[in-house]
């Protein structure tokens, strides 16, 4: 069997295994001082350091750069096997919230919001807020959001090299964008068909629910969200909205064979593809090493645990707005599942996706087709905003 047939055994047998539906919240926050200004090493480390004093909370994982070691993670054990974490996303400081995986969206609920008064009861003890915003107004080259760790040094040479290989040249506030974004990932998994056309039609929703997602903010928010992206990974298959005529499991594998691998700064596999290096790869047969040195940065994204990963969101700002944004996801992955007709293809979709990013809000000729599909989506999904209200 090829390396393209072993990659979707792999998922299959991952998929297979997790049938009961489950979910999971990964949100990312800004630590800011008093003043709104991003807080400094020192600064989120003694939040770290106070996470880790309150109640059932340690410290999990330590990063040593020039001989210092530095709270990475912090944790809290909620249930055999299943834990809370903090961590950095991007130091000094972006954080990431990490939850422990539900098959309840009341019990997820709960967690969230007892795990957002910790932070918020932490981060002011130190001298410190989390921010309800989902951008930093400053530039990317602003020294105070650099990190000097080496991997993240990698990272943004790693940008800059991609960017090059698709003939554009990164800037410094670009190539370092990611410092400047807080986002709501969500997981979900349980029966979930890879084969079959839902992630497909979920990716056709986005060209509706991509416009709901920006509740309360200013009215380029999608172009701030995701700009630096795609400047940097716009060109590459998976960056974003895949660049495909549509969403099927062979084609994303196909699409993940031309997906640039991690890899160090200097290093001749940098920004380079598994495709181009897979005869001489250093993980051999460890196919979960190989999914796991892939940059897969589509908006919806199958992962290991055998479920999908959605990334398009900006960080919400209060748990209630999490859960939201949960069973929408939640009742966007049944409507997909559905025999509904859509009135948008593929193709369509994500061309209305990057009119977003253009700044283009009226989207044209596809409005219509995009406030039918919604219309159909909110009469399916009024059980779970039901569900919402009564949990």
């Amino acid at each position: 069997m090829d390396l393209h047939g072993q990659l979707k055994r792999l998922f299959e047998e991952r998929f297979s295994a997790n049938r009961e539906t489950r979910y999971g919240v990964e949100q990312e926050f800004f630590l800011v001082d008093r003043a709104g200004i991003p807080a400094t090493l020192d600064q989120s480390q003694a939040f770290l350091l106070e996470i880790s004093n309150q109640n059932s909370w340690y410290v999990r994982e330590f990063y040593e750069y020039e001989d210092i070691q530095y709270i990475w993670r912090v944790s809290q054990e909620v249930g055999q096997n299943r834990y809370i974490a903090l961590k950095y996303d991007h130091p000094p400081h972006l954080i990431e919230l990490a939850s422990s995986v539900h098959s309840s969206i009341r019990s997820l609920r709960d967690e969230i919001s007892r795990s957002l008064d910790t932070i918020d009861f932490a981060a002011e003890k130190v001298g410190l807020v989390r921010s309800r915003r989902p951008f930093l107004e400053m530039s990317g080259s602003d020294p105070r959001i650099i990190s000097h760790f080496p991997e993240f040094i990698e990272l943004r040479a790693t940008r800059r090299r991609i960017a090059e290989l698709h003939g554009k040249t990164l800037n410094p506030n670009d190539e370092n964008y990611a410092a400047l974004i807080a986002a709501t990932q969500i997981n979900i998994s349980g029966a979930i068909d890879l084969n079959s056309n839902t992630v497909n039609r979920l990716y056709i929703l986005e060209a509706m629910l991509t416009q709901r997602m920006g509740k309360g903010l200013e009215s380029d928010w999608f172009y701030k969200r995701w700009h630096g992206f795609d400047r940097a990974f716009g060109e590459t298959p998976l960056g974003g909205f895949p660049r495909l005529p549509s969403w099927t499991f062979d084609g994303w594998i196909d699409a993940l064979l031309n997906t640039p691998i991690k890899s160090a700064s200097g290093s001749d596999a940098q920004g380079l593809t598994l495709r181009e290096l897979h005869n001489r790869s250093p993980y051999g047969t460890d196919h979960v090493a190989l999914i796991k040195s892939l940059r897969d940065l589509q908006l919806i994204r199958p992962k290991l645990f055998g479920g999908l990963e959605f990334r398009s969101a900006p960080a919400q700002a209060s748990s209630d707005d999490i859960i939201s944004l949960v069973i929408a996801r939640d009742a966007a992955l049944k409507f997909a599942a559905s025999s509904i007709q859509f009135s948008l293809n593929y193709v369509q979709a994500r061309e209305i996706w990057i009119d977003c990013l253009g700044g283009e809000g009226a989207q044209h000729k596809l409005r219509p087709k995009v406030d039918s599909l919604a219309a159909a989506f909110d009469r399916y999904a009024e059980e779970w905003n039901e569900r919402l209200r009564s949990a």
